[in-house]
């Protein structure tokens, strides 16, 4: 028997052959292999100079992709715009299109081979609208949408008559605050509050939330707004009674080395710090920022004019005591 039976044309004005043997259509200049779900072209055994030109566009190595959009609303007796312009061919093959309704008596398209067509139907009801994508060597791809036909129109689908509508155009049940305003409309999504302060901050965010803090400045970093924050320096003693505002600790003093009977805070805690001479029993003197009203050595510095010796080496007892008494009437 010969292996080669005549196979019908595809549509694309050229004859093929289909060979027992190999399991594949064939014409002279080649045959169309297919092999695990992918189509190639592959030259005939007898000829040695295969032509060096690329396939045919109409050779497909991709499924066409159906997009039918949707949802879609309308009212009876009226054209409803549909979508399928987003079908494609990955491969860029020649493409037909049709439309089919799940109820054509009620329903009818324009023109169901446009893949933007437009459905009437005569009555109230929910149809299915079907996009069937057709490729020359592929099955049709197919895609699904829902057509809602009433007198009352809802044209998001979000099932909020258009005229109750608080979000046109989106989903009116996605509120995730509770505050009656859908998320897409909503300019603080998660916060019922809805910036309460009205520093352009919503308040799931805002580090100040019920006093404006526009450019949520947080000096200490403690996560308090310095708007909101008692202690913006975070020095130990509230902002109201502080004399010196932005203390930083530890401070820059001193910048050579800490000597005795002097002081600085020269790490992370409200205790003024300073070293014993030899195997002496220190100074017997201690200070804290409640002491200084917030202020570090290096600021007493500032305020009182002292002398270098006090920024290389720390604030001297005496510099302490008068500044002290100085805060503390």
């Amino acid at each position: 028997m010969d292996n080669d039976i005549v196979w019908a044309s595809l549509g694309c004005g050229i004859s093929f052959t289909y060979n027992n043997v190999i399991g594949a259509l064939s014409h002279p200049d080649g045959a169309l292999v297919s092999e695990a779900n992918n189509n190639y072209w592959e030259p005939p055994p007898y000829d040695t100079n295969p032509s060096p030109d690329p396939l045919p566009t109409y050779w497909t190595t991709e499924p066409p992709v159906a997009d039918a959009g949707g949802p879609y609303s309308g009212v009876p007796d009226a054209p409803i715009a549909l979508d399928g312009a987003t079908a494609s061919d990955p491969d860029g093959s020649p493409l037909t299109y049709d439309w089919s309704v799940d109820d054509p008596v009620a329903c009818s398209f324009d023109d169901p081979s446009l893949l933007q067509p437009h459905l009437t139907c005569s009555a109230e009801g929910a149809y299915q609208v079907t996009l069937q994508v057709d490729d020359p060597l592929w099955r049709p791809a197919l895609d699904s949408a829902t057509v809602t036909v009433s007198l009352i129109v809802d044209s998001d689908g979000d099932g909020v008559p258009d005229d109750q509508d608080v979000c046109p155009g989106y989903d009116d049940n996605a509120d995730a605050d509770g505050d009656g305003t859908p998320d897409e409309c909503d300019g603080c999504p998660n916060d019922a509050d809805n910036d309460a302060d009205g520093d352009g901050v919503c308040g799931d965010v805002d580090n100040c939330v019920d006093v404006p803090n526009p450019g949520q400045e947080d000096f200490d970093a403690d996560g308090l707004g310095d708007a909101c924050d008692p202690d913006d320096d975070e020095d130990g003693v509230l902002d109201a009674s502080d004399v010196c505002a932005w203390t930083v600790i530890p401070e820059s003093v001193p910048t050579v080395e800490l000597k005795p009977n002097r002081w600085a805070l020269v790490d992370e805690d409200w205790d003024f710090d300073t070293v014993t001479k030899g195997k002496g029993k220190g100074p017997g003197r201690s200070y804290t920022t409640t002491d200084t009203a917030g202020c570090s050595c290096e600021q007493i510095i500032a305020e009182q004019g002292l002398g270098e010796g006090h920024t290389k080496h720390g604030c001297s007892i005496g510099a302490m005591d008068d500044w002290v008494a100085l805060v503390n009437p």
